[in-house]
């Protein structure tokens, strides 16, 4: 009993004068769970399901378009966008909003012109980034949480998506156009490297521990190293995308397009096998992530 608890005391400590990401304890109420949006009821809406396709729950009820939500690292806090009327002026166009995991405490972080997208928390949840669209070109931006202290991050004039942190929170990857590659760059917007030469690509995400690199190219996934070498296959086919991984690495969830109705969303091992599918809506889903594991 005394080795645990000076051993609990030892952990608790180290986190403190650490300070890393890597000490943030998620919320076991939400182990498992999987954040997502859905025309299910004719709209976009965001659910949540568990990671066995059980306990589906809609977390937004409104006629207007909420979508590309991304669970916080503790797994309390849910960003998205969405076309809702601004409280402000009534004006209506796409923006950052932040909500509880259950749905509740709705709030708006960002009041502009723009187009405001594809939100994500750092691993420590104090900042988002997200994409705006900016003299017709999107560029990369970052907020604290709560929608102040913005900066741009990236001012050439080429077109920018998925933008995604690693896990130590000190770098993001993201999709540069024309040609769809992936790209690294500093939490200051310095030193931007090219990662990926084969083109099509058209999202990347952290694994966990940062060893890895998930993404998908022509609708099929790989994972590569961090330094863009080490690349694998993990599906076949032409018809899966937009993979991230679980808070503990061991699975992938992704989007699986069956046709018409268009994307469901799969699941698979973190090395590819054992591939399910989670949802069988008939509607078109997006943007799955798990809670405890920002996109």
């Amino acid at each position: 009993m005394k080795n645990l608890f000076i051993k609990t005391i030892i952990i608790l400590l180290t986190c403190l004068i650490l300070q890393s990401s890597k000490c943030i304890s998620p919320d076991l109420s939400n182990s498992g769970k999987i954040v997502f949006h859905s025309n299910l009821d004719g709209d976009g809406d965001i659910y949540i399901i568990n990671a066995d396709g059980s306990g589906l729950k809609k977390l937004t009820y409104n006629t207007d378009i909420d979508f590309m939500p991304s669970f916080s690292q503790d797994g309390s806090k849910i960003v998205f966008m969405s076309d809702r009327p601004a409280p402000s002026d009534g004006s209506s166009d796409y923006e950052i909003y932040i909500m509880n995991e259950d749905g509740s405490n709705v709030k708006q972080l960002t009041d502009n012109s723009y187009i405001d997208s594809s939100p994500t928390f750092s691993p420590d949840g104090k900042n988002i980034i997200f994409k705006r669209n900016i003299s017709t070109k999107y560029q990369i931006f970052i907020m604290d949480i709560d929608g102040s202290n913005e900066k741009q991050l990236t001012l050439d004039s080429y077109d920018k998506d998925s933008p995604s942190f690693s896990q130590d929170g000190q770098k993001i990857i993201y999709i540069k156009l024309p040609d769809y590659e992936i790209y690294s760059i500093n939490i200051d917007g310095e030193n931007e490297k090219r990662l990926t030469w084969d083109g099509n690509h058209d999202n990347a995400s952290f694994s966990p521990d940062g060893s890895k690199i998930v993404y998908s190219r022509s609708f099929k996934i790989y994972t590569m190293n961090p330094d863009g070498s080490g690349v694998r296959q993990l599906t076949t086919g032409s018809d899966k995308f937009f993979p991230t991984y679980s808070p503990d690495g061991n699975k992938i969830v992704f989007l699986w397009d069956k046709g018409n109705p268009p994307n469901e969303i799969g699941i698979m091992n973190g090395d590819g096998s054992n591939i399910k599918m989670l949802t069988n809506f008939g509607s078109d889903s997006g943007a799955p992530c798990f809670a405890g594991k920002p996109r």
